[in-house]
């Protein structure tokens, strides 16, 4: 985007390869006249009193400020929620663009900006045309899952979508494993997204794309991706969609659905979960607010004893509002999406459940899982042993620049053997399942704390690191509410932290869904 507005990138990537492809080196840019930068590097790259900018244009504004409140910029989260209110607030004119625009960005930008209400605002909203296509939307994974493996082996170009990297893996191996080189695939997931690569073909995507027979992409694949060909051809056979619960909302499957512009056919599985998050914002504001109260900073404390915290209210209202759009989506994921498409003028056809299908499907997926563990397992085993200060290095380093996949599982492999004591083998990794055993041992050692050395956890959070309230661990919060639920549940009681060999029937958990 910025090579087309005659913007100065930020950052460069040299096409330095002998064959003139990207190799892993990058350029930063100093601050000029006309600059295109992440929202990520604005605290990083610029000097309020020395770099001013009279026009402020923000793509994907919604995406952006969804972005502030993401786990990504934890440790510069304050910095750049206010670098970023400080180049909208004093610039002579702002300009955000979205298909999605909503009002979470009129709010944002209106508590963004001194003296909102004063400022002139301009909304031009394009009527969406009528699409006038077709959508298949798939009952079971499994089904569509067989679906298609029936267009690979057709080689058919497929272009597969998911909110999973763990599922493009699996599938990526189950291509491989079943075809070999006969069929050319490539998956794209936040891992290997900085990799030459993967760069390589993100860059070049509209020509790469036609190299492979099957394409696979998680989200990392998203905003400033379009596949269209000219002409409007329609190069790619099959766009496939597999979506999970609780990773991204409608709106953000869509985006990835429709980086190709134009496929011959849409193929949708999206899990029917259904969920009851609150969606109110304030009650959303005052939840972060209520479970980090005793570890906050006092502001003030007014004539008649009413303490005030610092809470950066304007960030609360921020992340308050996203998590209420976010929340709202994904209570009813795959409801919400069928009623964006039929607005867009799609006809969302449902597939009639085939039981063969599914099962043969449900096959596919044990197989690659198998496959994907046994790869993830002999990687591990293979890495090479590093210390604890070559290990804090890299996980200093990866903040910075994509570590190797040789770096990464290096990590792994010493989180693993300096958590357990002993040497890494494939019983242990599958024990461990991917961290899953670790982070379970460590809410029962939580649990089992004493609340004064957990309230102290809490306060070291904001007076030693000063962490940003709504990335906060919430020690005793986490502690009581483990112990509230197995009380209700009757595992708990005064006498005992938690009671074991005990039936647990339905029945007993009345009083927890109450």
């Amino acid at each position: 985007m910025a090579a087309r507005l005659g913007l100065q990138s930020y950052i460069d990537f040299h096409d330095v390869g002998a064959n003139g492809h990207i190799v892993d080196k990058t350029s930063y840019n100093n601050p000029s006249q006309y600059y295109a930068i992440s929202v990520d590097s604005l605290s990083q790259k610029l000097k309020p009193k020395i770099h001013k900018y009279d026009y402020v244009l923000i793509d994907e504004v919604e995406q952006v400020f969804s972005h502030l409140t993401s786990d990504t910029l934890k440790g510069k989260r304050n910095d750049t929620y206010h670098f970023l209110k400080h180049y909208v607030d004093v610039a002579e004119q702002i300009y955000v663009m979205d298909a999605d625009l909503n009002h979470l960005t009129v709010e944002t930008i209106c508590n963004y900006v001194t003296n909102g209400s004063e400022r002139e605002y301009a909304f031009i909203h394009n009527e969406s045309i009528a699409e006038n296509r077709d959508i298949y939307l798939y009952g079971s994974e499994g089904h569509l899952t067989n679906e298609l493996m029936k267009s690979i082996e057709n080689k058919e170009k497929c272009f597969v979508c998911t909110n999973s990297k763990k599922h493009v893996k699996k599938l990526v191996g189950y291509i491989k494993e079943k075809y070999g080189e006969s069929r050319k695939v490539i998956g794209i997931t936040s891992e290997n997204s900085q990799q030459s690569e993967s760069q390589d073909f993100i860059r070049n995507i509209k020509t790469q794309v036609l190299d492979y027979n099957v394409v696979l992409v998680s989200p990392s694949v998203g905003t400033g991706v379009d596949i269209t060909f000219d002409d409007n051809a329609q190069y790619i056979d099959v766009v496939y969609g597999f979506f999970q619960a609780r990773v991204n909302t409608h709106f953000d499957i869509d985006q990835q659905l429709c980086r190709v512009r134009n496929p011959k056919t849409v193929k949708v599985w999206i899990t029917p979960e259904t969920f009851r998050f609150e969606t109110e914002p304030s009650i959303i504001k005052h939840e972060v607010i209520a479970t980090s109260k005793q570890a906050m900073k006092i502001s003030h404390i007014d004539p008649d004893g009413e303490i005030h915290y610092h809470t950066n209210d304007g960030y609360l209202q921020l992340y308050a509002n996203v998590n209420s759009i976010r929340r709202g989506s994904i209570n009813h994921l795959k409801q919400h999406f069928i009623n964006m498409k039929e607005y867009e003028g799609w006809a969302v056809i449902p597939v009639e459940m085939s039981k063969d299908d599914i099962m043969a499907g449900v096959e596919i997926n044990r197989i690659a899982k198998e496959i994907q563990e046994q790869e993830r397992i002999d990687t591990i085993l293979a890495a090479p042993l590093i210390t604890k200060h070559e290990y804090i290095e890299l996980f200093k380093a990866q903040e910075r620049y994509s570590l190797t996949a040789t770096q990464k599982y290096a990590m792994r492999r010493y989180e693993i053997e300096s958590f357990y004591y002993t040497d890494a083998r494939k019983a242990l990794i599958q024990d461990d399942r991917d961290g899953k055993k670790r982070y379970e041992i460590r809410e029962y050692e939580n649990y089992m704390s004493d609340d004064s050395a957990l309230m102290a956890k809490d306060q070291i959070e904001v007076t030693t690191y000063n962490t940003h309230i709504t990335d906060r661990k919430t020690w005793l919060v986490r502690k009581r509410f483990f112990r509230d639920v197995l009380t209700l549940a009757g595992l708990a009681d005064t006498n005992s932290a938690i009671i074991t060999e005990k039936p647990v029937h339905a029945t007993d958990l009345a009083a927890c869904v109450d």
